[in-house]
């Protein structure tokens, strides 16, 4: 849909996703998120299989996995994901050499249409480290932990593994109930929400400035962020000095 995640901009770009287990109930995840965000399935660039895949080089799944991206997205998709590895993975996650075949048929799919693949993954019962052969962690470009403590604790999100960049800071996340839909959606915690917005605010100079005041607030305010708020996050990023006026125009230090 193109729109900010967790208060960060994305490269829009047609998805795939493949609910391996999700079965009927991925239909109300879709249908909560949209709601939530005001959209509609058109806005969406999106499709769907509910069905298990298995993801190496030359299989019968793959390849019906390679005429359905061929026939029904419009667009080659940027964003493959495999929900989950236990369902996309032919063989024993645990033996290297099966593992090896999972992760050779993501180059595939990787190379085919130079797109992203995230692939879903389960934790051991310790919940400290991925299930499986080792291999899978060695052929990761980014690997995150989604994490909770306790039932009705917020989600920690954290950078395990990161191979050609710097490591996130945490993020910590909380489900939030949509009754119409009987199901949930991500969303940051209230604290992170702001910060978020506020970086947000910042990131409308670092794209379009310099620029006045007014200017700038229109922008903020056109993207959801009344006056009143801009003011506020005007005034700690002027007292923080994340922000220098010249020739009456504000840019980003």
């Amino acid at each position: 849909a193109g729109g900010f995640w967790q208060g960060n901009p994305v490269t829009q770009g047609s998805v795939l996703y493949v609910s391996a287990e999700g079965g009927t109930g991925v239909g109300k995840r879709a249908k909560a998120w949209l709601q939530t965000k005001g959209l509609t399935p058109r806005d969406a660039d999106m499709a769907w299989m509910v069905e298990p895949v298995y993801v190496r080089p030359g299989s019968d799944g793959m390849n019906t996995l390679l005429t359905r991206l061929e026939e029904e997205l419009v667009q080659v998709p940027t964003l493959i994901v495999l929900d989950t590895l236990a369902r996309c993975l032919e063989g024993d996650e645990n033996q290297q050499e099966d593992m090896g075949r999972f992760v050779a048929g993501i180059d595939v799919l990787r190379h085919s249409y130079k797109a992203t693949v995230l692939v879903v993954h389960h934790t051991r019962k310790d919940g400290e480290i991925e299930r499986g052969s080792s291999s899978f962690r060695g052929a990761a470009d980014t690997m995150m932990m989604a994490k909770r403590h306790h039932t009705s604790g917020p989600i920690i999100l954290s950078c395990t593994k990161q191979k050609d960049a710097e490591e996130f800071k945490e993020m910590t996340l909380r489900l939030k109930l949509i009754p119409e839909v009987d199901s949930c959606v991500v969303e940051s915690s209230r604290k992170e929400q702001k910060d978020q917005r506020l970086q947000s605010v910042l990131r409308y100079l670092q794209l379009d400035g310099p620029l006045t005041w007014d200017e700038w607030s229109i922008i903020a305010e056109s993207r959801g962020i009344p006056k009143p708020t801009f003011q506020r996050y005007f005034v700690i990023l002027r007292e923080n000095h994340e922000i220098i006026k010249k020739n009456e125009k504000w840019q980003a230090v």
